[in-house]
Protein backbone atom coordinates (compact mmCIF):
# COMPACT_ATOMS: atom_id res chain seq x y z
CA UNK A 1 0.00 0.00 0.00
CA UNK A 2 2.95 2.29 0.63
CA UNK A 3 4.04 1.92 -3.00
CA UNK A 4 0.67 3.03 -4.34
CA UNK A 5 0.55 5.98 -1.96
CA UNK A 6 3.96 7.11 -3.14
CA UNK A 7 2.83 6.72 -6.76
CA UNK A 8 -0.29 8.78 -6.08
CA UNK A 9 1.88 11.50 -4.58
CA UNK A 10 3.97 11.62 -7.76
CA UNK A 11 0.84 12.29 -9.84
CA UNK A 12 -0.86 14.42 -7.13
CA UNK A 13 -3.90 12.13 -7.20
CA UNK A 14 -6.41 11.11 -4.55
CA UNK A 15 -7.32 7.48 -3.88
CA UNK A 16 -10.65 7.83 -5.72
CA UNK A 17 -8.94 8.81 -8.98
CA UNK A 18 -10.27 7.71 -12.35
CA UNK A 19 -8.45 6.48 -15.43
CA UNK A 20 -8.93 9.89 -17.03
CA UNK A 21 -7.33 11.61 -14.03
CA UNK A 22 -4.35 9.28 -14.26
CA UNK A 23 -3.91 9.81 -18.00
CA UNK A 24 -4.03 13.60 -17.68
CA UNK A 25 -1.52 13.61 -14.83
CA UNK A 26 0.76 11.22 -16.72
CA UNK A 27 0.76 13.35 -19.88
CA UNK A 28 1.43 16.46 -17.83
CA UNK A 29 4.54 14.93 -16.26
CA UNK A 30 5.75 13.60 -19.61
CA UNK A 31 5.71 17.12 -21.05
CA UNK A 32 7.74 18.28 -18.09
CA UNK A 33 10.30 15.49 -17.65
CA UNK A 34 10.61 13.67 -20.99
CA UNK A 35 14.20 13.64 -22.41
CA UNK A 36 12.98 15.28 -25.61
CA UNK A 37 12.10 18.37 -23.59
CA UNK A 38 15.26 18.29 -21.46
CA UNK A 39 18.11 18.03 -23.91
CA UNK A 40 20.64 19.49 -21.46
CA UNK A 41 19.69 17.12 -18.61
CA UNK A 42 19.39 13.72 -20.27
CA UNK A 43 20.52 11.54 -17.34
CA UNK A 44 18.29 13.32 -14.87
CA UNK A 45 15.38 13.19 -17.29
CA UNK A 46 15.74 9.44 -17.93
CA UNK A 47 15.83 8.80 -14.19
CA UNK A 48 12.68 10.85 -13.63
CA UNK A 49 10.85 9.15 -16.50
CA UNK A 50 11.72 5.71 -15.13
CA UNK A 51 10.25 6.70 -11.78
CA UNK A 52 7.15 8.15 -13.46
CA UNK A 53 6.64 5.08 -15.66
CA UNK A 54 6.84 2.70 -12.70
CA UNK A 55 4.46 4.88 -10.71
CA UNK A 56 2.08 4.95 -13.68
CA UNK A 57 2.03 1.15 -13.90
CA UNK A 58 1.38 0.80 -10.18
CA UNK A 59 -1.51 3.25 -10.36
CA UNK A 60 -2.87 1.49 -13.44
CA UNK A 61 -2.77 -1.95 -11.80
CA UNK A 62 -4.31 -0.58 -8.61
CA UNK A 63 -7.13 0.94 -10.67
CA UNK A 64 -7.73 -2.37 -12.47
CA UNK A 65 -7.96 -4.25 -9.17
CA UNK A 66 -10.30 -1.62 -7.73
CA UNK A 67 -12.58 -1.83 -10.77
CA UNK A 68 -12.64 -5.63 -10.59
CA UNK A 69 -13.92 -5.42 -7.03
CA UNK A 70 -16.76 -3.21 -8.21
CA UNK A 71 -17.64 -5.67 -10.97
CA UNK A 72 -18.37 -8.39 -8.43
CA UNK A 73 -21.53 -6.53 -7.32
CA UNK A 74 -24.35 -5.60 -9.66
CA UNK A 75 -24.83 -1.82 -9.95
CA UNK A 76 -27.87 -0.26 -8.34
CA UNK A 77 -30.83 -0.10 -10.67
CA UNK A 78 -29.63 -3.00 -12.80
CA UNK A 79 -32.47 -5.29 -13.74
CA UNK A 80 -32.61 -8.85 -12.43
CA UNK A 81 -32.74 -10.22 -15.97
CA UNK A 82 -29.49 -8.44 -16.84
CA UNK A 83 -27.81 -9.86 -13.75
CA UNK A 84 -29.05 -13.32 -14.72
CA UNK A 85 -27.72 -12.89 -18.27
CA UNK A 86 -24.28 -11.91 -16.97
CA UNK A 87 -24.32 -14.86 -14.59
CA UNK A 88 -25.09 -17.27 -17.41
CA UNK A 89 -22.45 -15.59 -19.58
CA UNK A 90 -19.68 -16.21 -17.05
CA UNK A 91 -20.97 -19.57 -15.85
CA UNK A 92 -20.79 -20.97 -19.38
CA UNK A 93 -17.03 -20.44 -19.42
CA UNK A 94 -16.48 -21.93 -15.97
CA UNK A 95 -17.59 -25.40 -17.03
CA UNK A 96 -14.48 -25.80 -19.15
CA UNK A 97 -12.79 -22.89 -20.94
CA UNK A 98 -11.80 -25.11 -23.83
CA UNK A 99 -14.30 -27.94 -24.00
CA UNK A 100 -12.78 -29.04 -27.32
CA UNK A 101 -9.72 -30.18 -25.37
CA UNK A 102 -11.66 -32.30 -22.89
CA UNK A 103 -11.21 -35.48 -24.91
CA UNK A 104 -7.46 -34.94 -25.19
CA UNK A 105 -7.14 -34.13 -21.50
CA UNK A 106 -9.12 -37.23 -20.55
CA UNK A 107 -6.94 -39.37 -22.77
CA UNK A 108 -3.83 -38.07 -21.03
CA UNK A 109 -5.34 -38.84 -17.65
CA UNK A 110 -5.97 -42.40 -18.75
CA UNK A 111 -2.32 -42.75 -19.70
CA UNK A 112 -1.56 -42.25 -15.99
CA UNK A 113 1.40 -39.90 -16.28
CA UNK A 114 0.96 -38.88 -12.66
CA UNK A 115 3.52 -41.36 -11.35
CA UNK A 116 6.11 -40.64 -13.99
CA UNK A 117 8.99 -38.24 -13.53
CA UNK A 118 11.15 -36.28 -15.91
CA UNK A 119 14.64 -37.38 -16.85
CA UNK A 120 17.26 -35.55 -14.80
CA UNK A 121 18.97 -33.99 -17.83
CA UNK A 122 15.70 -32.69 -19.22
CA UNK A 123 14.59 -31.27 -15.87
CA UNK A 124 17.95 -29.54 -15.37
CA UNK A 125 17.79 -27.87 -18.78
CA UNK A 126 14.16 -26.85 -18.27
CA UNK A 127 15.17 -25.11 -15.05
CA UNK A 128 17.99 -23.24 -16.80
CA UNK A 129 15.69 -22.09 -19.61
CA UNK A 130 13.02 -21.13 -17.09
CA UNK A 131 15.40 -18.78 -15.28
CA UNK A 132 16.10 -16.86 -18.49
CA UNK A 133 12.44 -16.90 -19.48
CA UNK A 134 11.41 -15.52 -16.08
CA UNK A 135 13.90 -12.67 -16.38
CA UNK A 136 12.41 -11.66 -19.72
CA UNK A 137 8.77 -11.96 -18.64
CA UNK A 138 9.45 -10.28 -15.29
CA UNK A 139 10.93 -7.28 -17.08
CA UNK A 140 8.05 -7.36 -19.57
CA UNK A 141 5.38 -7.02 -16.89
CA UNK A 142 7.39 -4.83 -14.52
CA UNK A 143 7.56 -2.07 -17.13
CA UNK A 144 3.98 -2.55 -18.28
CA UNK A 145 5.03 -3.67 -21.76
CA UNK A 146 1.81 -5.61 -22.22
CA UNK A 147 0.45 -2.17 -23.10
CA UNK A 148 1.63 -1.94 -26.70
CA UNK A 149 1.27 1.83 -26.85
CA UNK A 150 3.91 2.29 -24.14
CA UNK A 151 6.61 0.18 -25.78
CA UNK A 152 8.00 3.08 -27.79
CA UNK A 153 8.69 5.40 -24.85
CA UNK A 154 12.27 5.98 -23.69
CA UNK A 155 13.18 3.41 -21.04
CA UNK A 156 10.34 1.08 -21.95
CA UNK A 157 11.59 0.80 -25.52
CA UNK A 158 14.98 -0.35 -24.24
CA UNK A 159 13.46 -2.84 -21.80
CA UNK A 160 11.15 -4.23 -24.46
CA UNK A 161 14.05 -4.87 -26.82
CA UNK A 162 15.99 -6.53 -24.02
CA UNK A 163 13.05 -8.81 -23.26
CA UNK A 164 12.67 -9.71 -26.93
CA UNK A 165 16.37 -10.54 -27.31
CA UNK A 166 16.34 -12.68 -24.19
CA UNK A 167 13.24 -14.53 -25.32
CA UNK A 168 14.79 -15.14 -28.74
CA UNK A 169 17.71 -16.84 -26.99
CA UNK A 170 15.26 -18.92 -24.98
CA UNK A 171 13.46 -19.99 -28.15
CA UNK A 172 16.76 -21.11 -29.69
CA UNK A 173 17.49 -23.20 -26.60
CA UNK A 174 14.16 -25.02 -26.76
CA UNK A 175 15.14 -27.24 -29.68
CA UNK A 176 17.98 -28.69 -27.63
CA UNK A 177 15.44 -30.20 -25.24
CA UNK A 178 14.27 -32.70 -27.85
CA UNK A 179 17.55 -34.60 -27.73
CA UNK A 180 17.21 -35.01 -23.94
CA UNK A 181 13.88 -36.83 -24.11
CA UNK A 182 14.41 -40.50 -23.25
CA UNK A 183 10.83 -41.65 -22.71
CA UNK A 184 7.29 -40.88 -23.76
CA UNK A 185 6.55 -38.62 -20.79
CA UNK A 186 9.68 -36.56 -21.53
CA UNK A 187 8.44 -35.93 -25.07
CA UNK A 188 5.02 -34.93 -23.80
CA UNK A 189 6.43 -32.42 -21.28
CA UNK A 190 8.95 -31.06 -23.76
CA UNK A 191 6.21 -30.31 -26.30
CA UNK A 192 3.97 -28.83 -23.61
CA UNK A 193 6.74 -26.59 -22.28
CA UNK A 194 7.92 -25.55 -25.74
CA UNK A 195 4.42 -24.73 -26.99
CA UNK A 196 3.70 -22.41 -24.08
CA UNK A 197 6.95 -20.46 -24.42
CA UNK A 198 6.61 -20.19 -28.21
CA UNK A 199 2.99 -19.04 -27.93
CA UNK A 200 3.93 -16.45 -25.30
CA UNK A 201 6.77 -15.17 -27.48
CA UNK A 202 4.47 -14.79 -30.50
CA UNK A 203 1.90 -12.96 -28.38
CA UNK A 204 4.57 -10.72 -26.88
CA UNK A 205 5.75 -9.62 -30.33
CA UNK A 206 2.28 -8.56 -31.50
CA UNK A 207 2.22 -4.85 -32.32
CA UNK A 208 -0.73 -2.46 -32.04
CA UNK A 209 -1.03 -2.53 -35.83
CA UNK A 210 -1.73 -6.29 -35.65
CA UNK A 211 -4.87 -5.82 -33.57
CA UNK A 212 -8.10 -5.49 -35.60
CA UNK A 213 -9.82 -2.14 -35.23
CA UNK A 214 -13.58 -2.15 -34.95
CA UNK A 215 -15.75 -0.21 -32.46
CA UNK A 216 -17.79 -3.30 -31.60
CA UNK A 217 -14.70 -5.47 -31.09
CA UNK A 218 -12.36 -3.12 -29.24
CA UNK A 219 -13.91 -3.17 -25.77
CA UNK A 220 -14.25 -6.97 -25.66
CA UNK A 221 -10.77 -7.46 -27.12
CA UNK A 222 -9.30 -5.15 -24.48
CA UNK A 223 -11.04 -7.03 -21.67
CA UNK A 224 -9.92 -10.37 -23.09
CA UNK A 225 -6.26 -9.30 -23.06
CA UNK A 226 -6.55 -7.53 -19.72
CA UNK A 227 -7.77 -10.65 -17.95
CA UNK A 228 -5.34 -12.93 -19.79
CA UNK A 229 -2.37 -10.75 -18.85
CA UNK A 230 -3.55 -10.57 -15.24
CA UNK A 231 -3.60 -14.36 -15.10
CA UNK A 232 -0.22 -14.72 -16.82
CA UNK A 233 1.31 -12.12 -14.52
CA UNK A 234 0.09 -14.07 -11.50
CA UNK A 235 1.73 -17.16 -12.99
CA UNK A 236 5.01 -15.73 -14.28
CA UNK A 237 5.57 -12.66 -12.07
CA UNK A 238 3.49 -13.24 -8.95
CA UNK A 239 5.80 -11.03 -6.90
CA UNK A 240 4.24 -8.07 -8.71
CA UNK A 241 0.63 -9.00 -7.96
CA UNK A 242 1.55 -9.51 -4.32
CA UNK A 243 2.06 -5.77 -4.01
CA UNK A 244 -1.70 -5.48 -3.87
CA UNK A 245 -4.33 -8.11 -3.13
CA UNK A 246 -3.48 -11.47 -4.64
CA UNK A 247 -5.08 -11.99 -8.04
CA UNK A 248 -6.48 -15.46 -8.54
CA UNK A 249 -5.21 -16.74 -11.87
CA UNK A 250 -8.17 -19.09 -12.33
CA UNK A 251 -10.74 -16.32 -12.04
CA UNK A 252 -8.95 -13.94 -14.40
CA UNK A 253 -8.21 -16.72 -16.88
CA UNK A 254 -11.84 -17.85 -16.87
CA UNK A 255 -12.96 -14.30 -17.60
CA UNK A 256 -10.44 -14.08 -20.43
CA UNK A 257 -11.72 -17.29 -22.02
CA UNK A 258 -15.27 -16.01 -21.62
CA UNK A 259 -14.42 -13.05 -23.83
CA UNK A 260 -12.54 -15.29 -26.28
CA UNK A 261 -15.60 -17.48 -26.70
CA UNK A 262 -17.86 -14.44 -26.98
CA UNK A 263 -15.70 -12.93 -29.73
CA UNK A 264 -15.75 -16.24 -31.60
CA UNK A 265 -19.54 -16.37 -31.50
CA UNK A 266 -20.21 -12.69 -32.09
CA UNK A 267 -17.58 -12.10 -34.79
CA UNK A 268 -17.00 -15.39 -36.68
CA UNK A 269 -14.51 -13.74 -39.06
CA UNK A 270 -12.11 -13.29 -36.13
CA UNK A 271 -11.48 -17.03 -36.21
CA UNK A 272 -9.33 -16.41 -39.29
CA UNK A 273 -7.50 -13.40 -37.86
CA UNK A 274 -3.83 -14.27 -37.25
CA UNK A 275 -3.51 -12.11 -34.11
CA UNK A 276 -6.64 -13.61 -32.57
CA UNK A 277 -5.35 -17.10 -33.36
CA UNK A 278 -2.11 -16.36 -31.49
CA UNK A 279 -4.03 -15.24 -28.41
CA UNK A 280 -6.24 -18.33 -28.54
CA UNK A 281 -3.19 -20.61 -28.90
CA UNK A 282 -1.53 -18.94 -25.92
CA UNK A 283 -4.67 -19.38 -23.80
CA UNK A 284 -4.95 -23.04 -24.82
CA UNK A 285 -1.30 -23.89 -24.09
CA UNK A 286 -1.53 -21.92 -20.83
CA UNK A 287 -4.60 -23.90 -19.76
CA UNK A 288 -2.90 -27.18 -20.65
CA UNK A 289 0.33 -26.48 -18.79
CA UNK A 290 -1.57 -25.40 -15.67
CA UNK A 291 -3.69 -28.56 -15.79
CA UNK A 292 -0.55 -30.68 -16.00
CA UNK A 293 1.00 -28.83 -13.07
CA UNK A 294 -2.05 -29.29 -10.86
CA UNK A 295 -2.51 -32.93 -11.83
CA UNK A 296 1.10 -33.98 -11.17
CA UNK A 297 2.01 -31.48 -8.48
CA UNK A 298 4.87 -29.96 -10.47
CA UNK A 299 5.80 -26.38 -11.35
CA UNK A 300 7.56 -25.32 -14.53
CA UNK A 301 8.06 -21.66 -13.69
CA UNK A 302 9.29 -20.20 -10.41
CA UNK A 303 8.62 -16.44 -10.35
Amino acid sequence: MQNIRRSLMIFHLKEDYSNGDLQRAFKKLIKKYHPDFNQDKQDWSHKKMTEINLAYEQCKKYLIIKNKRKETDAPEGQSQSMVHTQYEFYRSAQRDPFHTQQAEAEQRRQQDHSRETLSDDLYKNIREITMRFNRATGRYYEYGLENRYLRHEGTRRIRYRQSIRELQEVVKSLDKLRSLCHKEYDHYIQELYRDFIMDFYEYMTLDETDIPRHPKINSHWHKMEEYLNASLMDYLASYMTNRFNKINWKVTFTHSVTFINYLKRRFPKLREDSSFKKIVRLAESYAEIRREEEKNGIRFFFP
